[in-house]
Order: structure tokens, then C-alpha cells, then sequence
């Protein structure tokens, strides 16, 4: 959005303004882009939204460095403070991830030792143990993928400078029930459980917050059912669990369906989703293929770093059964002026829209009509500013999904106004790429 005011200033000062502001709009790629619009050649010549805030990835070699670096932001985690006690674990600031075999914490003791042994639910029987050194705050990671943690494990952490072992116990299960919007599970009795709703849209942002949450206590026996009702769950949603005891140590499991979707990522070149940890899979794209392991998670992803996928792409992976989807472009803008997403998408087809995914993820539900085409009104739940990141998913009859992803430029002129009769002012946009943007401009 273009804004310009009327203020009395001096025209010498002002020609200067306006010839600067020429300049710089003359430079400008896009004020509004629009992406995957359906030229076929944007995506061959490495085309990928470029974000000058840098939320989204600049490549698609940076998006699959992301993917290799994800990372989990633990909820409400504990913080190491104020002066050290004496020696022993810092209460509550255990982390325990199953699906990544970690285990982190503080201990008091700055720089001191730290022994981690991993129990199987016995207690008794020791299946790993490591011993690692603190950072000058207190803080340790251990790594126990030799051991493998699993669901009823018991992780034992001891400051051997002195104090008090703590004992966690790593009991936590969960699956996505898709049918009724749910996630269920057990975990230890009493125990606080929260869920963050992994989707396509964000599947490069870390999480929390995902793009919805539910917490609840479990029930005495360790049974636990989170309800997102608000949010209609697809295959390709997978839920980031999270269990604190009474003391405030958490355990992180993720919990996904069983035949989860197909993902693709034509931007970024990159087939992904979730399905049985621990399976071989083969990823194709027409005639070129990704082999492909789940990691303990469930994730996977096929880069495709010497093909470029775009519309009519044919993308299939044999995931219980060969499951395939053919890449269709997606255009899209948002307009701040009336707080409203729209665009086209291929016909009759289930539609996410997520604003902020890389922040904190509002998604909007919809359809797209007979000849592609389709809106969200933001309503309340966000307001749009002009400087918004955002991503159109649409399913296919088998709930496999395409994401495209976009963003909004607004630009704001120089103050002035022109005085006298031989002084005119001139507004010049020019967009030198090659693909079609929208301006609006607003005086």
C-alpha cells in the first residue's frame, strides 16, 4: 500500500524527496507478489519467494538446510536463573526428546560433570549411560541414540559434584485421531499434556506454536484426549506432544498417523510428510527419484536438488500403497485495504490458508469453487498489514497436499506537497521482472 500526505514543505527539499522515492520505486521487483501463478518458467530459474525480513527461505538449499536443522521450542520451558545453588539438577528444567534420543537440563554446578543413565521401565536394567560437561551456565545435552529412548523409559540425571539424582519418567504415547479431531494418548498419571498441531504449512518453522494447541491433565491411570475441534485435521498434521511432571521436567513425543499424506513444496523442490517411523521409501518425481528413510519421528523428505518440480509434476511415494499427486500452481494476494486472502487454486478443492506461518500461525479453512477460484476474510483473527507472509495448501481427493507460499510489499512515498504552477508530481512504479504484479495505490 501506497500512502501519501499533504504538508506544507519546501519545494527544493521536496523535488529532491520525490526524485529519491522515483529511484527507489523504480528498483522495486513487486509491490504485492504473486507466485506460482502459472508461468512455468518462474520455478526453472530458481524463483522462490525473497523475503527482506528473511522469515522464509531464501533458497531451496536453505529449505532443506532447514529441514536438517529442525528444531523443537519447548513450551514454557524452564529458565536457568539468579545465582547457583548448591549442587545438584536445577528442579524442572529436564527436556527429554524420544524421537531424537536427547536429553538436556541445568545443573548448578557451572562447567561441573553430568551423568545421564537410560533405564528401561524396569528402573533396573541400564541400557545407555553418558556422562557430559556443563556449559559455564549450567546447561548439558546428551545424546542416548545408542540407548534409544522409548515410551516407559526412565532417564536419571546426577551432578557428580554433588546433590540429589533426578529420576524422569519418560512414559508418553500418542496417535491423531483425523476422524474426530483429536489427538489421544497415555502418559505418566497426573501429568500436564500439550499438543502442537505440525502442518504442512508450517513445515518449515520451528515448533511451538504450530498452528494450534490443547492442553490437559491426564487422568490417574496416565490417559490423556486433546480436542481440536477449531481445526480440522488432515493427513500430513502430525502433533508435537508434551508431558511435564509435577516438578516441571517435560518428555516430547510426536505422535501422527499411521497413512499420513504426501506433501509437496514446488518452490522449494521438496516432497515431504509423515509416515511409520523407521520405513524405505521412494519419492518420484515423473521419472526421477528420492530413497528415503522416516526418521524416529516419522518425518521424511525427498530433495530434489537437480529437478525442478513444477505444474503438471507428477509427484508419488509408496507410502502403504503408492499414494501420488500432480503439482498445480496456486496464484494468491492479500489485500490489506479489506483484511482478505484470494485466489485461484485447481477446482473444487479443500483450501488452507495460513497467515504468519513462520510466527504465530493463523489458519483459515475453505473451498475452491468450479473454476479455481477462492477467499478468505481475515475477520478478527488477523490483520493484515501490508508486510504479510503466507501459505496456500490444497489437498487432493486422498488428502495429499501441494503448499505454495507468498508474501505482500507495502511501500510509503515521502511526505511533501507542490507548490506554484510549474511543479508536478509524478508517481512511477515500474516492474522490471517478469512476471504480472498486482499495486494498489492509496493517496
Amino acid at each position: 500500500m501506497i500512502t501519501m500526505r499533504k504538508l506544507r514543505k519546501n519545494p527544493v527539499i521536496y523535488i529532491i524527496c520525490a526524485l529519491l522515492v522515483a529511484g527507489l520505486l523504480a528498483f522495486i521487483p513487486m509491490i504485492s507478489m504473486v507466485h506460482g501463478s502459472g508461468d512455468s518458467g518462474w520455478n526453472q530459474s530458481g524463483d522462490v519467494p525473497q523475503d527482506p525480513l528473511h522469515r522464509l527461505p531464501a533458497s531451496p538449499e536453505e529449505a532443506h538446510r532447514r529441514l536438517l536443522e529442525r528444531k523443537i521450542s519447548w513450551p514454557e520451558a524452564a529458565a536457568q536463573g539468579g545465582e547457583f545453588q548448591a549442587s545438584g539438577v536445577s528442579a524442572g528444567t529436564l527436556r527429554i526428546a524420544i524421537p531424537y534420543d536427547t536429553v538436556e537440563g541445568f545443573i548448578s554446578t557451572a562447567g561441573g560433570n553430568v551423568k545421564v543413565d537410560l533405564y528401561q521401565s524396569d528402573g533396573t536394567t541400564l541400557k545407555q549411560s553418558v556422562t557430559e560437561t556443563a556449559g559455564d551456565d549450567g546447561w548439558f545435552k546428551a545424546d542416548l541414540s545408542a540407548g534409544d529412548i522409548v515410551s516407559g523409559d526412565k532417564v536419571k540425571v546426577t551432578d557428580l559434584s554433588g546433590g540429589a539424582p533426578v529420576t524422569v519418567d519418560c512414559t508418553l504415547t500418542g496417535a491423531v485421531d483425523f476422524a474426530n479431531d483429536r489427538v489421544s494418548g497415555t502418559t505418566v498419571g497426573g501429568n500436564q499434556v500439550m499438543a502442537c498441531i505440525v502442518a504442512p504449512s508450517t513445515y518449515y518453522a520451528d515448533v511451538p506454536p504450530g498452528v494450534a494447541q490443547a492442553q490437559v491433565a491426564a487422568g490417574p491411570a496416565g490417559a490423556f484426549i486433546l480436542d481440536f475441534a477449531g481445526l480440522d485435521l488432515r493427513t500430513g498434521d502430525a502433533a508435537l506432544m508434551f508431558s511435564t511432571d509435577a516438578a516441571g521436567n517435560a518428555v516430547m513425543d510426536v505422535a501422527a498417523g499411521s497413512g499420513s499424506g504426501l506433501v509437496v513444496y514446488p518452490q522449494y523442490d521438496e516432497a515431504l510428510g509423515y509416515y511409520v517411523p523407521g520405513t524405505a521409501l521412494t519419492v518420484t518425481a515423473d521419472t526421477h527419484s528420492r530413497n528415503v528413510t522416516t526418521f524416529k519421528d516419522g518425518f521424511f523428505e525427498a530433495w530434489f536438488s537437480d529437478y525442478d518440480i513444477e505444474d503438471g509434476v507428477n509427484i508419488s511415494c509408496n507410502m502403504g500403497g503408492t499414494r501420488s499427486i500432480t503439482v498445480r500452481d496456486v496464484s494468491a494476494k492479500c489485500d490489506p485495504a479489506n483484511n482478505r486472502v484470494e485466489g485461484t487454486a485447481p477446482a473444487n478443492r479443500d483450501i488452507r490458508v495460513t497467515m504468519d506461518p513462520y510466527g504465530t500461525p493463523v489458519v483459515y479453512e475453505t473451498q475452491s469453487d468450479s473454476s479455481g477460484s477462492f477467499a478468505v476474510d481475515l475477520g478478527t483473527r488477523y490483520t493484515a498489514t501490508g508486510t504479510d507472509v503466507y501459505n496456500v495448501t490444497w489437498y487432493d481427493e486422498d488428502g495429499d497436499a501441494v503448499v505454495y507460499e507468498f508474501q505482500t510489499f507495502s511501500w510509503y512515498l515521502a511526505e511533501g506537497c507542490t507548490l506554484g504552477d510549474n511543479f508536478d508530481t509524478f508517481v512511477l512504479v515500474q516492474n522490471p521482472g517478469t512476471e504480472e504484479a498486482g499495486v494498489t495505490l492509496s493517496f
